[in-house]
């Protein structure tokens, strides 16, 4: 059986157009569903896999998981079904929402990802995997290979090796383990499926888009198992928030029960983060609004499933993510199947002041210029490096914090007030002897450094 070809009609209803993308076991084409008049990502196993029940079940299980969770960035499953070739082959697809964009592993081929973006994309991740678990559904596969960039905001998808919460994990083979580099360490460990795996996979990303790289960037389980007993590192990035860093090293924690929740990643990057699709809605909203202006001159001279299916045999292989693809209009977007296709333009930033590339936290020379961003850096990064008490970091990384919301929405924004209570307190800490003399004296010279800056402005 070689499968169905472009103009076919399947279940009576979806009407292939083009192939747009195959992996290792799946095939994907875009269709149009004509009963409801709109374009769909079709999946179905590759015909050398086909009959084979284990991995139709993959299909099925990958149905289930995802139609059960509601959520924005969980794309969406629309239908499930099996039918017979004319050759007698069984066939089994489930059909999914059409994304437009690029995938998170595309994006970071095109360079790094300023901070604000990666915690903002991060936060949603974990909120969508929080609703997840909320439904007793662990992904198990998180990956950038399974989160896509759209114009409207992410998708997280591939749900085919998820699994309810505490099923039995009897694959001794590592065909369902996933990406290596993403992959829990009690997933080597055959323990059951649990929450924290995602968690740990979600601080594997971070980790990778703060630095450049994932923490354990090896390719396979015997280099893996080894490193996985290592203390879990922290990112330290210059400009990033110093609990941002320690959250993500939470999340690298190798005991599961000392990882956060989901729920706790996403309350607490979404403090910080900020949504990296929203400049460009901005940008289109206003070329809208232009086009309308100039016309006016113009014209006046799978069905959700309400039970999980059986839990599949060991040795079960990795799926294939969801097919996406671009669509006329821009964004111009590009088909995800297990490999990219022609990524998509680089994701651009929200504004001058969140894309400022990352600088030394080391003093400036006397007399060089900086910028408010560079001097916001310095601060933060003289925190992380001075303050190792979590509790006294966080407190004085949440003023610097409204310092940079308050500069943010308005350049010219009186903050001296905020930084005289960022004085007090750091003098209040030495007092207590929970800050040295030493880390003090590094902290106030940082501040010195930005009220030169803010002064400078006026000028």
């Amino acid at each position: 059986m070689t499968g169905p070809i472009g103009g076919d009609l399947l279940a009576h209803r979806y009407r292939l157009i083009d192939r747009v993308g195959a992996g290792g076991m799946s095939v994907v084409w875009r269709a149009r569903d004509e009963v409801l008049d709109r374009l769909v990502a079709v999946k179905w196993l590759g015909s050398e896999l086909a009959d084979d029940e284990l991995f139709r079940d993959l299909v099925r299980r990958e149905a289930w998981a995802t139609a059960r969770i509601k959520h924005p960035a969980v794309a969406a499953v629309y239908d499930y079904g099996e039918m017979t070739a004319e050759d007698g082959q069984s066939l089994a697809y489930v059909v999914m929402e059409m994304l437009d964009g690029q995938s998170l592993a595309d994006r970071l081929r095109l360079g790094p990802i300023p901070w604000r973006e990666a915690v903002a994309i991060c936060a949603e991740v974990a909120d969508a995997l929080a609703t997840a678990h909320e439904q007793g559904v662990v992904h198990r596969d998180i990956s950038p290979d399974n989160v896509m960039l759209t114009s409207s905001g992410l998708r997280v998808f591939d749900f085919g090796i998820a699994a309810p919460i505490g099923e039995p994990d009897d694959d001794a083979t590592g065909s369902t383990f996933g990406t290596p580099a993403y992959v829990a360490p009690e997933r080597l460990d055959g323990r059951p499926a649990q929450t924290a795996t995602d968690v740990y996979s979600v601080g594997v990303m971070l980790f990778e888009m703060l630095t450049g790289a994932p923490p354990f960037p090896e390719d396979t389980w015997d280099q893996d198992a080894p490193l996985r007993q290592r203390e879990a590192p922290r990112p330290r990035v210059p400009g990033v928030p110093g609990a941002v860093g320690r959250l993500c090293q939470r999340c690298l924690a190798h005991d599961p029960d000392e990882r956060p929740s989901a729920r706790e990643v996403a309350d607490s990057l979404a403090a910080y983060g900020r949504p990296w699709w929203r400049g460009r809605a901005l940008v289109a909203s206003g070329a809208i609004v232009v086009a309308a202006v100039a016309a006016i001159v113009a014209l006046s001279g799978w069905g959700p499933s309400s039970s999980p299916p059986a839990a599949g045999p060991s040795g079960q292989p990795t799926a294939s993510p969801p097919a996406v693809s671009g669509s006329p209009s821009p964004p111009v977007g590009s088909a995800t199947a297990s490999a990219s296709a022609t990524a998509t333009p680089a994701v651009s930033s929200p504004s001058a002041r969140t894309s400022a590339p990352p600088v030394s936290t080391q003093p400036p020379v006397t007399g060089a210029p900086i910028t408010i961003d560079q001097a916001l850096a310095d601060l933060r990064g003289t925190i992380d490096a001075q303050v190792p008490a979590p509790d006294i970091a966080q407190d004085l990384e949440n003023t610097v914090e409204n310092i940079d919301q308050s500069l943010s929405f308005n350049p010219n924004a009186d903050v001296q007030g905020l930084l005289v209570q960022l004085r007090d307190k750091i003098r209040v800490r030495t007092a207590e002897q929970r800050m040295t003399a030493g880390a003090r004296d590094a902290l106030l010279a940082s501040i010195t450094r930005l009220e030169a800056v803010l002064q400078d402005r006026t000028q």
